[in-house]
C-alpha cells in the first residue's frame, strides 16, 4: 500500500488519496487538498495521475471548497518602523546618562565647603557648593576657629578680678577659702560650715518685675558690697542636726537624719538658732539675703553658679526634674565653686530679711539687711526664701531667684540653712 504525505502540512495522504484528495506538484512531491489553493495550481504542473484532481479543484461545482483558514490571505508585516526605533534611542540614552551619572558621584566624593574661602559659616538659605575632597579650597572645620566651652565656672589659686559691663566698678572674684568652722552640737552631731570672704557682687534676678502668692520681685539688678567675712553651713540643716537642738524633727517630706529638715515655722528655725549659739559659744544665725546670694554665686555672674545651661542643673541641685517628688539627703550632687552643696534645689532656705517689692531700688550698697532693720516675727510679716527647692523648675532655682512666705508658714520644702558669725580672731587669719 502506497503512503505519502502531504509536503506543506504533513497530511498524511494514501493510496486512495492520490486520485482523489491529493495534488503532485512535482514527482514524488504531493500536496493535500486543503493545501492546493484553486488560483495557484495548474494542470500543467502536475503530473498526469493528478490533472484529474486540480481540475476539479479548478471546477467550482465538481470540487469541495477549501477551509476558511485557507482562504485567507496571510496578513502582510507592517513596513512602519520608526516609533520601535525612536523609542529603543530613548531607552539607549537613558541608560548612558544614569551611568555617566553614577560613575561620576561614586568616584568624586563631593563634599559641601563654604561658599567664599573666608571665615563664616555659608547661610542656611544658599545651599553650599560641593567639591571633593582633595581639593585645595579649605573646608568649613579648617576656616571656623574651635570654641571653648562656656559658663564653666573657673576658681584660680589667686584672685581674680571681673569688669562688669553697667556700672563702673570692679568684682572681686576670689576662690574657695580652704577655712572651715566644724561646730560641736552634742550627742555626736556636729555642723560644718565654710568661710565667706568679703566682697562686691551685682545683686538681683531676672528681670522679674511681678510678684505672686510666693513669688518676689527681683529687679532692679544692683551693686552690694559684704564688708564682713561669715561662715556658712556647707549644707542645709539637717534632720539630725535639728533634733539634736530642739529634741523633736518635723519634718514631712522624706525621714532621714541626713535630708534636710522641712516644715519648720519662723520660731522653731530662731530656736535652733538660739540653742545652738549657746552650746557652741558662738553667734548662730541666719544669713541675710545679700550674703546668701553672694555665697550661692560664688564669684559667678550667670545664672546658676555652675553657668547658663539649665540642662546641667541636675548635676548640682533636686529639682522637679530629678527629685522624684521629696527631699533627698544633702551633700550628694556637686557643690557650687565656693564648696557649697544644695545651694539650688532640695528645700528652699530661709534668710533673716523681711521682703518689701520696693527694697531692690533703694537697697544699702554696703551689708543690706531687709526692709524695716531686718527680722520680722509675726504672722503677719512677709519673709523670704531663697535657691528653689525640689518642687521647682530650673529657672525657679536660678542665683536671683525669690520667694516670700509668711513667718508661720510650714511646708515640707521649705528648710533654712545656718550663717556663723565670725569673731575677731577668724578675720585676722583671713
Amino acid at each position: 500500500m502506497r503512503i505519502d504525505y502531504c509536503e506543506k502540512c504533513g497530511h498524511r495522504i494514501t493510496e486512495s488519496d492520490f486520485t482523489a484528495d491529493a495534488v503532485e506538484v512535482t514527482p514524488n512531491r504531493w500536496l493535500c487538498r486543503n493545501c492546493v489553493p484553486a488560483t495557484t495550481v495548474s494542470t500543467s504542473a502536475c503530473s498526469p495521475s493528478a490533472r484529474k484532481v486540480v481540475t476539479a479543484q479548478n471546477n467550482p461545482s465538481t470540487f469541495t471548497p477549501l477551509t476558511k483558514a485557507a482562504q485567507i490571505p496571510p496578513r502582510k508585516k507592517s513596513t512602519n518602523s520608526l516609533p520601535l526605533i525612536a523609542g529603543g534611542i530613548c531607552v539607549v540614552l537613558a541608560l548612558v546618562l544614569f551611568l555617566v551619572t553614577y560613575s561620576a558621584r561614586r568616584n568624586a566624593k563631593l563634599i559641601p565647603i563654604a561658599a567664599n574661602p573666608v571665615p563664616s559659616l555659608p547661610s542656611k538659605d544658599v545651599a553650599a557648593p560641593l567639591i571633593p575632597r582633595d581639593s585645595p579650597v579649605k573646608r568649613v572645620e579648617e576656616l571656623v576657629p574651635a570654641t571653648k566651652p562656656k559658663d564653666t565656672p573657673v576658681v584660680d589659686k589667686k584672685p581674680l578680678t571681673v569688669k562688669q559691663d553697667a556700672p563702673k566698678t570692679e568684682v572681686q572674684v576670689l576662690p574657695a577659702t580652704t577655712q572651715t568652722l566644724t561646730l560641736d552640737l552634742g550627742n555626736g552631731v556636729t555642723m560644718e560650715c565654710v568661710y565667706i570672704r568679703p566682697g562686691t557682687f551685682e545683686m538681683g534676678g531676672r528681670n522679674n518685675s511681678k510678684e505672686g502668692r510666693f513669688t518676689a520681685v527681683e529687679t532692679p539688678k544692683h551693686w552690694v558690697t559684704i564688708t564682713k567675712g561669715f561662715y556658712l553651713g556647707k549644707y542645709e540643716v539637717t534632720q539630725a542636726q535639728y533634733q539634736a537642738m530642739t529634741g523633736s524633727n518635723p519634718s514631712k517630706s522624706t525621714k532621714d537624719p541626713n535630708c534636710p529638715v522641712d516644715n519648720t515655722r519662723w520660731e522653731n528655725v530662731l530656736e535652733f538658732c538660739q540653742k545652738a549659739s549657746e552650746k557652741t559659744k558662738r553667734i548662730v544665725r541666719l544669713p541675710t539675703e545679700a550674703e546668701w546670694e553672694y555665697a550661692c554665686r560664688a564669684g559667678t555672674a550667670t545664672d546658676w553658679s555652675h553657668g547658663s545651661d539649665p540642662a546641667r542643673l541636675i548635676d548640682y541641685a533636686w529639682i522637679d526634674t530629678n527629685a522624684e517628688g521629696r527631699s533627698h539627703p544633702v551633700g550628694q550632687k556637686k557643690p557650687n565653686p565656693w564648696g557649697l552643696y544644695d545651694m539650688h534645689g532640695n528645700v528652699c532656705e530661709r534668710v533673716s530679711d523681711r521682703y518689701d517689692k520696693n527694697y531692690y531700688a533703694s537697697s544699702p550698697k554696703e551689708d543690706p539687711t531687709g526692709a524695716s532693720g531686718g527680722v520680722a516675727i509675726g504672722a503677719n510679716s512677709t519673709l523670704l526664701l531663697r535657691g528653689g527647692t525640689w518642687k521647682s523648675n530650673a529657672d525657679d532655682c536660678n542665683s536671683g531667684a525669690r520667694l516670700r512666705g509668711g513667718g508661720f508658714g510650714n511646708y515640707d520644702n521649705w528648710g533654712f540653712r545656718a550663717a556663723v558669725s565670725a569673731s575677731t580672731e577668724d578675720k585676722a587669719n583671713h
